[in-house]
This record gives C-alpha cells, sequence and structure tokens, in this order.
C-alpha cells in the first residue's frame, strides 16, 4: 500500500538540499499510521492526537541523538486561549437561551419541562458551536486546567535527549498523546530521529482546523508555504469533506512546492459491495477502481471550490490535471496485518 509512496518520496528528493514535506489532514484522518507505516514500518511511534484543538505543530526531522525539542506555550498564548473560552461560555448561554424562547414557541414543545428544553438547546448549541475557533479555545483551556500544572513551572522550551527510539517514543506520548501530561501545554514539538530515512528529509505534520492560537496557525501556513510536496491525508469513506477543503485553505500557489497528492487513508472500509463484485474478487482491479472513483469525487470538490472561491487560482490544479495519479491510496490495518 506504501510502496508507491515512498517512491513517490523517492522521485522527488533534491540531492543538494533537505527536502520539505508537508502533512495536511483532520484528526484521524489517518495520518499517524501513514508517518508510521513510512518512516517506521508501521510501529506505532507516533501518538495521536485527541483532537483538532490539541494536535501540536510537529517538525519531524533527522539528528545525531534521538531527541525531543518542545515549545510550550506563552503565558500571553494562555491568556488569549482563556479569554476565546470565557468568550465561548458567553455566547453558549446567549444562544442557548435564543433557542429556549424558540422551542417554546414550538407547539411540538409544549409538553416538555424547563429542564428537557434547557438540555435539548443546549445540545443544539454545542452542535452549532463545534466548529469554532471559541470552541477549540475552550477544549483547550479545560484541558490546560484539568493538567494541574502551572504554567510558571515550565520552561519555554525544553530538550530532552533519548538513548533509544523505543525512550523517545515513552516520552513522546507525555508531549503530544492524547492524554499526556504536558500536551495542553504544547505548542510545537521538534523530534529529531537518529534514522537515515530521514537524513535527507524533513516533515511538517500540522494540526487541524480552528486552531486556538492564532500564532501558530500562521506559523502553519508558512511552513507548509516552504514544503516541496504536500500530502493532503483524507479517509477514503469520508474522501475530500468540508473539512478537508478547509485545512486546503492553507495551501497557497507557491512556486516552491513542485507536488501534491491526496491520500486516500482507511481505503481497505471500501473494498466491498459493488466494487468487489465488479472486480470478480481481484485485489488490484478493485483497487484501481475504488482510486478512479476517489480521484472523481476530488476534481468535483476541487472545480467547485475553485468555482465559489477564485482566489484560490491554480493552488490545486496539479490534483486536477493529474487525476487518478495524484491520488494514492493507503491502509493502515494492512500494514499491520502484513507485520503479523
Amino acid at each position: 500500500m506504501h510502496k508507491n509512496l515512498k517512491s513517490s518520496l523517492k522521485d522527488l528528493s533534491d540531492t543538494e538540499r533537505l527536502m520539505k514535506i508537508g502533512i495536511v489532514g483532520r484528526v484521524k484522518a489517518g495520518k499517524s499510521s501513514l508517518l508510521n507505516a513510512i518512516a517506521f514500518n508501521g510501529k506505532n511511534v507516533l501518538p495521536k492526537a485527541a483532537t483538532p484543538m490539541t494536535a501540536a505543530l510537529t517538525e519531524i526531522g533527522y539528528g545525531e541523538k534521538f531527541a525531543i525539542e518542545v515549545d510550550f506555550f506563552t503565558k500571553e498564548d494562555i491568556a488569549n486561549i482563556k479569554k476565546d473560552s470565557e468568550l465561548y461560555e458567553t455566547e453558549f448561554k446567549r444562544i442557548t437561551q435564543e433557542k429556549i424562547e424558540n422551542l417554546k414557541k414550538n407547539k411540538k414543545y409544549a409538553s416538555k419541562s424547563e429542564a428537557e428544553l434547557l438540555q435539548d438547546a443546549q445540545r443544539r448549541t454545542t452542535s452549532e458551536l463545534s466548529e469554532s475557533r471559541m470552541a477549540a479555545s475552550k477544549d483547550q483551556y479545560d484541558r490546560i486546567r484539568k493538567s494541574g500544572i502551572d504554567i510558571n513551572s515550565l520552561d519555554s522550551h525544553k530538550q530532552v535527549i533519548f538513548d533509544s527510539l523505543e525512550d523517545l517514543q515513552k516520552s513522546l506520548e507525555e508531549y503530544v498523546g492524547s492524554s499526556g501530561k504536558y500536551m495542553p501545554f504544547t505548542r510545537n514539538v521538534k523530534i529529531k530521529f537518529q534514522t537515515d530515512s530521514f537524513k535527507d528529509v524533513n516533515i511538517i505534520d500540522t494540526p487541524g482546523v480552528n486552531d486556538p492560537v492564532v500564532s501558530r496557525e500562521q506559523r502553519t501556513r508558512d511552513e507548509l508555504g516552504k514544503c516541496d510536496v504536500i500530502f493532503i491525508v483524507s479517509p477514503a469513506g469520508q474522501f475530500m469533506s468540508n473539512e478537508d477543503l478547509d485545512l486546503m485553505d492553507r495551501i497557497t500557489h507557491k512556486n516552491g512546492i513542485r507536488e501534491l497528492y491526496a491520500v486516500a487513508s482507511k481505503v481497505d472500509t471500501q473494498l466491498m459491495g459493488s466494487i468487489k463484485s465488479d472486480a470478480n474478487g481481484d485485489f488490484k482491479v478493485a483497487l484501481n477502481r475504488v482510486r478512479s472513483v476517489l480521484a472523481g469525487e476530488m476534481v468535483k470538490r476541487i472545480d467547485g471550490l475553485k468555482k465559489s472561491n477564485p482566489e484560490v487560482g491554480d493552488a490545486y490544479d496539479s490534483l486536477l490535471q493529474n487525476g487518478d495519479e495524484s491520488v494514492i491510496c493507503t491502509s493502515g490495518i494492512s500494514t499491520s496485518i502484513k507485520k503479523t
């Protein structure tokens, strides 16, 4: 599954300088599985983030020693997160009250108690605000408070050196893992692996949408602008969703970006039903058919995006022009099965 992807990376390699690769994708899109498969033969070295809001900007590269360099949130960062969190609570109360009043006017809810109306209104408000930056800040600040860690006890920058990949892996969970001790405070992390596969390559793994830290969002855009190739990771079952298109907004036209690829992760979930029967059980035929269907969906979505947002320009034209060739199908579970 990952052989073609590795081949693409090899073809793009520039011997005169470090090649920079950007990874864009929502949480649970399969980014961690993809990176682990490419760099560590499927070994779960890179942990998964809990939510888009808790995913740090991560740079992965080569080092003479295994090491982690962490930048924590500044006091100003946390003050801004707190401010937006409080704004979320204010807006949540206001919108909830409006919804309660509207529900009371609806005969359908005439028999509902005040408690039931409140519960219904809160559920609707939570859904309405879930994609906002305020909600991201609320989530982040709640995690900061629950951590029990005093920001004053943390240095702005920390470097930890390890004797082995296994030691690094255990410690990494503390900084970027979904339940890591320092995860709520981690702004950016640079991971250095004493691994030959990273000698000529630098990987930038980006956070999800609605980053509660505005300055980090800008840095994410800046880093992607320096990339030679960008992989847009999207689950095959929800390929090129609206959230993916929102994330792609970070990719602007730049002469330095030589290649764009759409990575259809978890493609094994699509190898069933009519796809399987039409291919007469031939795996390669089925996979190629899935790729063609996904490529068609991608072209349709990007064409629509260009029409509704002309400012996009030709940033995604390489995806449109190359069609099937721009879609790389991957499967984390297939990699795991192959290892057993």
